[in-house]
């Protein structure tokens, strides 16, 4: 590489100083890592802030040693472990020496456990990290200002990969360190606000410490900042931990209808009775209503009549009184009472004919109208399901319409009509009809066959994504950008090295400096076989700002595949229409395939089919490895934390963000469920999104092992139905992209 000139250095170190990313990287934080997993402790021993909020964070010694191999200028690196290179070169190719020898400088300082790095040595590519090892270094030799500035500079942070649990722990060491003696503490009477954003997992463990914290300082936990939508939302979120009191809320000071509502989302079970004999009047806001109604139902679970009664409550809302209807009506049904059971349900019917209803506790209607019917077929009361196959018709108009025909459809041909089977000359509805008809494939272990034509599927189709922004790069009638974009399009196909003559293409296009923070990531995870914490991929956030920029998108979607972002692929093949390609072409780049590295290799030594498994992640994670859902569950294949040991929240390698290791434990739930449910992948992926407990409930309640189509139709959670029909069409034109793919490779 030649001498840089001064000024394509600044220029290029400059981008470089901007690229930022959170989650991952050279430090391992203990007490944030449990936190996001729920293995926090709870109980106060530390002045009511939470034991091991100041725990220093470690060196991720794999992540360190892999980085400074990538990022040392006179050290050959293997290939494909070279991307961050190869992008310095192609953003401005004087300045990559000294680039690669800043940076080398800045990550070399994580690898002495008592090294305080400058303020500015990594800049953002490395700033969360840098800052978090400042704080702790002046924690160790006591300047507590110093850590505390460095704590509040740390919680203000915002942008793409800065998660709100981040600020919130952030805040809530920088208020430690000001009881400590470091400035003027700022205490609290109410939530902290920091709190207010975070998801629901995150916020129920910051609520048990918010309320460790209150008791410790005698005052009532419940005592709002004000009665907010952002804090009723928060209550919503954080459900009932059994910590909350009748006397808290006394002690409020809110308003009848918040302490009503507030109290039904929070107090135990037991306290509910005791509750609502004194709030006995629903909040007319709809929003506290909801609260109100949620906590009736939990005090009285299960009790059809009660639920009547909930809906006839004076003041309660038209869309609430129709949910209310169905569920007791779903009771009764189960309680072999069909006769109290048809009368509610058509009275949810009736409301939901004169337009009441939010559109999810309407479709939940239309979804429980087709699950009565299934029941009745089940039972051979051909006669009321039909009554309730016409009864949906009757409700329903325009596209609620068009979805309950579609999803009865294949249900005609029991009730005396004719199935209207779809066009099945396209692959994925001729996978939809076999599906939803129950007649998908047995789950059967991986074949030596189905590993190699994995092995083989390699072909990155670098011809098909360059012909694909051909046309959205008009070489003749579009922009100066856009054509020169064209140019250096075709030149891709011919290329000797494609990855780098694809970086080369769209990295004019692509001034975002954070993505060299993600291609150091991917070289990292290359290095170490995946036994790094991932961050999340950038793209998808890039690809929302873009807009309707198709050249742009189609650039970033070039990104993603030669970093071998499956997420970051997806996110950008979704926003592009498909002119210029057909519909199989285009479902090849949809539905992404690893390359090779660590993902490939975990699937090749997986037990089940490899199809199956990246249905299974493209569904429950969309191949983002760091992300985490509402309920907790993490990861590229979404395991809930309690599968791993120690919650997953290990450094380095076990690390429950790590490709590999959530491929592993996806796989052995998924051989566990093949092997309980012998095979069915009905059962198998309802067990593995919703738990073998409501998959068993479910045969129970159809009084025994319904054929498939039935029981998919019975699935009591919609979120799980629609995740069984999806994953099992999913694996369906899986095994049609991997055999394409392998076949276009033997033929070349």
């Amino acid at each position: 590489m030649t001498m840089p000139r001064v000024a394509a250095m600044t220029a290029l170190w400059a981008l470089l100083l901007a690229a930022a990313g959170a989650g991952a990287g050279p430090l391992y934080d203990p007490w944030l890592e449990n936190f996001q997993v729920g293995g926090a402790p709870t109980s106060p021993t530390d002045d009511g802030y939470p034991t091991g909020l100041l725990e220093p964070a470690v060196p991720d010694t794999a992540w360190v040693q892999a980085a400074l191999r990538c990022l040392d200028p006179q050290r050959p690196v293997p290939p494909g472990a070279d991307l961050l290179r190869r992008w310095l070169v192609a953003r401005a190719p004087d300045a990559v020496d000294a680039a690669l020898g800043r940076l080398h400088a800045a990550t070399r300082a994580f690898a002495d456990p008592g090294a305080l790095p400058p303020a500015d040595a990594g800049a953002e590519i490395l700033a969360g990290e840098i800052g978090a090892r400042r704080f702790f270094a002046h924690l160790a030799t006591g300047a507590r200002a110093e850590a505390r500035a460095e704590a509040e500079a740390l919680a203000r942070r915002t942008g793409a990969g800065i998660e709100p649990r981040e600020n919130f722990t952030w805040s809530l060491r920088a208020r430690r360190l000001a009881r400590l003696g470091a400035g003027e503490p700022a205490e609290s009477t109410s939530i902290w606000p920091e709190a207010l954003p975070l998801p629901s997992f995150d916020a129920g463990h910051a609520w048990a410490h918010w309320v460790a914290y209150s008791r410790a300082r005698g005052h009532t936990p419940v005592a709002p900042p004000q009665a907010n939508e952002a804090w009723r939302a928060w209550f919503a979120a954080v459900g009932r931990g059994g910590s909350v009191k009748p006397l808290d809320l006394a002690a409020s000071g809110l308003p009848e209808a918040w302490r009503a509502a507030v109290g039904a989302a929070l107090l135990p079970k037991a306290e509910l009775g005791d509750h609502f004999r004194r709030h006995p009047q629903p909040p007319a806001d709809p929003d506290l209503q909801a609260m109100w109604v949620n906590g009736r139902r939990t005090a009285q679970q299960g009790d059809a009549a009660a639920y009547a009664r909930i809906a006839s409550t004076s003041g309660v809302t038209p869309s609430s009184r129709l949910d209310l209807w169905r569920r007791a009506g779903e009771l009764h049904l189960l309680a072999g009472q069909p006769g109290p059971a048809r009368a509610d349900l058509d009275k949810a019917l009736a409301l939901a004919r004169d337009g009441h209803g939010s559109n999810a506790v309407r479709r939940r209607l239309r979804q429980w109208v087709e699950q009565a019917m299934v029941l009745a077929i089940r039972k051979d009361d051909l006669a009321e399901a039909r009554r309730l196959h016409q009864a949906g018709l009757a409700t329903f108009n325009g596209a609620e319409l068009e979805a309950f025909r579609t999803e009865t459809r294949h249900w005609q041909g029991r009730l005396g009509g004719t199935a209207a089977m779809p066009d099945t000359s396209d692959a994925a509805a001729r996978a939809a009809w076999v599906v939803e008809t129950g007649r998908a494939d047995t789950a059967v272990a991986a074949t030596s066959l189905a590993r190699r034509a994995l092995a083989m599927a390699a072909d990155p189709l670098w011809a098909l994504w360059s012909g694909w922004g051909a046309s959205f790069a008009d070489s003749t009638a579009g922009s100066d950008r856009d054509r020169a974009y064209a140019r250096r399009l075709a030149a891709v196909p011919g290329a000797a090295d494609p990855v780098t003559a694809v970086l080369a293409a769209v990295a004019p296009l692509l001034d975002e400096p954070r993505l060299a923070g993600q291609l150091l990531d991917a070289d990292v995870a290359r290095l170490t076989g995946g036994g790094t914490p991932a961050r999340p991929s950038l793209v998808p956030a890039l690809v929302t700002e873009a807009a309707k920029d198709y050249v742009r998108i189609h650039a970033l979607l070039g990104f993603a595949m030669a970093a071998g972002d499956m997420r970051g692929q997806l996110a950008a093949a979704t926003m592009l229409p498909q002119r210029g390609l057909t519909a199989r072409e285009r479902r090849l780049i949809l539905y992404p395939l690893p390359g090779e590295g660590p993902v490939r290799d975990a699937l090749l030594r997986a037990e089940s089919e490899p199809a199956l498994i990246l249905a299974v992640a493209r569904n429950e994670s969309l191949f983002e490895p760091g992300v985490r859902s509402w309920a907790g569950a993490l990861g590229f294949m979404q395991v809930m934390p309690f599968h791993f040991e120690r919650r997953g929240a290990l450094p380095g390698a076990r690390h429950w963000s790590n490709p590999p290791v959530s491929i592993a434990k996806g796989d052995q739930l998924l051989v566990d469920g093949a092997g309980r449910y012998g095979g069915d992948p009905y059962r198998l992926l309802a067990g593995y999104n919703a738990g073998y407990e409501a998959t068993d409930r479910w045969d129970r309640q159809l009084g025994g092992r319904a054929s498939r189509d039935i029981y998919l139709a019975w699935i009591g959670y919609p979120e799980t139905r629609h995740y069984v029909e999806k994953v099992l069409v999913d694996r369906e034109i899986y095994r049609d992209v991997i055999a394409a793919r392998a076949a276009a490779r033997l033929v070349h």
